[in-house]
């Protein structure tokens, strides 16, 4: 089987990850692989690689066919001969107009095609969204779906997680055609015995917004233990800089134990900092495959902190015991003003479904707040940076008042470890990764090909921007 992968870039990290590992376990089965991006890889990969500049993000090329002519060119030079399917991601982004136009001239001459699909421009994304509308549709929401999400035998979809899946489901995505594709998660080799900190918790990852920082430094305010917390990584996106810039300030004024980048200054290397640690945690409020409560048990090192229903419930249905993540964190609605709350809440949503070209309805707002408020108190990770450094400033000037925060403390276990690393190499390790991906490329090359329409893009929108999923850390 020959098969091209193709992506707008393969930087550092994300999705590049992604078509790295499938590249290495789809040649070590004997398939051929090349891969079409729109700039120069950032790293060597281990197969082939073409360049195709009208693919970048936000690249205005040459017509559509013409784009299809350079990548047939190079994908049959590269695998010596044509491919027999093309797995593309993230087409429907809203990074490159061009995407979506050759997906759905590919879709029509029946090539069989796997789309996957790791981020969406309808969720949080509305500037992109718009982008996709006024570029592809003329503002035409009805006539989005047939530009951006094609329906044909020859044209399946993969996703990272159920969630996605059931969105996409809700738009009339048949089942034969969508394919749950979770990446693959590999144990780091075998390294010196590291002496673990019985203070140090770790949070790995880049503070982008969704991954709610104050959280963490919630925990440090609250900590009565002697333990530090320390987070590894600092956007490299300049949008969220001067947010996490707030943070870092914020932290230091009031001495709180917590270190920020702690990844960019220490000797050991990533597997070695989260083996050091006596647990890691995990704060965000949103995920697309939800690594994060996968990859501290490889490196023999318990997590504590949020879950995310809508991730976290597969991984337990998969044997994976994350009993002690909490679902939410509640604080008393009063420390920051339930008006005042409603107010920033309606505000946002407001600017947000603007974007989207919808119309914000008294009823969405009131479910938006409702799943944000319960029992007279809101979860933490719902607020935005100003109240909850009001939160945080209000315990440490009445340190009695954290008594009345729910859960009232990190829960750690140590015992189960061992169990979780064996279920997670089990259920996500590279081999059970490579079967699910040719099994799929199977299915795709047996669909043939047949009619095609198109999904309800308004109803896949629809899935992304229910009322009770916003969050402000997202907008």
């Amino acid at each position: 089987m020959r098969v091209a992968i193709v992506h707008y870039h393969l930087r550092i990290g994300g999705v590049s990850t992604v078509i790295g590992q499938a590249a290495r376990v789809l040649t070590s089965s004997g398939i051929r692989v090349c891969v079409i991006t729109g700039e120069p890889p950032a790293e060597k990969l281990s197969v082939p690689v073409a360049v195709v500049p009208e693919l970048a993000y936000g690249a205005a090329g040459p017509r559509v066919p013409d784009v299809i002519a350079k990548m047939d060119e190079a994908a049959s030079r590269l695998l010596g001969g044509a491919p027999e399917l093309w797995h593309i991601h993230n087409h429907s982004l809203g990074k490159n107009l061009a995407m979506p136009a050759v997906v759905g001239v590919m879709a029509g001459a029946g090539r069989p095609l796997l789309l996957q699909m790791h981020d969406f421009a309808e969720d949080g994304r509305p500037g992109n969204y718009g982008l996709l509308l006024d570029g592809l549709a003329d503002g035409d929401q009805e006539a989005l779906g047939p530009r951006l999400y094609p329906r044909a035998a020859n044209v399946h979809y993969a996703f990272l997680n159920r969630r996605d899946m059931t969105a996409f489901a809700g738009a009339g995505l048949p089942d034969t055609r969508a394919h749950y594709l979770p990446n693959a998660v590999e144990a780091p080799p075998p390294a010196a015995d590291i002496c673990r900190r019985s203070d140090l918790v770790i949070y790995p990852t880049r503070a982008i917004r969704r991954k709610n920082v104050g959280e963490l430094v919630l925990w440090a305010a609250l900590e009565r233990d002697g333990r530090r917390f320390a987070l590894t990584r600092a956007p490299r996106n300049p949008e969220h800089a001067a947010v996490y810039k707030r943070w870092v300030e914020f932290s230091s004024a009031c001495r709180l134990p917590v270190e920020f980048g702690l990844a960019e200054k220490s000797p050991l290397s990533f597997p070695e900092l989260m083996r050091s640690a006596a647990c890691a945690i995990t704060t965000s409020v949103a995920e697309g495959f939800g690594l994060a409560f996968l990859e501290p048990w490889l490196m023999d090192c318990p997590l504590a902190g949020r879950a995310l229903p809508e991730i976290t419930g597969t991984f337990k249905e998969e044997g994976i015991d994350l009993a002690q993540l909490y679902d939410r964190l509640d604080v008393p609605l009063e420390w920051v003003g339930a008006e005042n709350f409603r107010g920033i809440l309606q505000r946002a949503m407001q600017k947000v479904y603007e974007g989207y070209r919808r119309i914000l309805n008294a009823e969405d707002a009131e479910k938006a707040y409702s799943a944000a408020v319960r029992e007279g108190c809101a979860d933490f990770g719902r607020l935005d940076e100003d109240m909850q450094q009001s939160v945080i400033s209000h315990i440490l000037k009445n340190p009695s008042a954290a008594s009345r925060i729910r859960p009232p403390k990190l829960s750690v276990s140590d015992s189960v470890v061992s169990r979780n690393k064996s279920a997670v190499l089990e259920k996500y390790g590279s081999s059970r990764y490579a079967a699910r991906l040719q099994e799929i490329y199977r299915t795709v090359m047996e669909s043939g090909a047949g009619s095609e329409d198109a999904l309800n893009a308004g109803r896949v929108l629809d899935q992304f921007l229910l009322p009770e999923r916003f969050n402000l850390l997202r907008t």
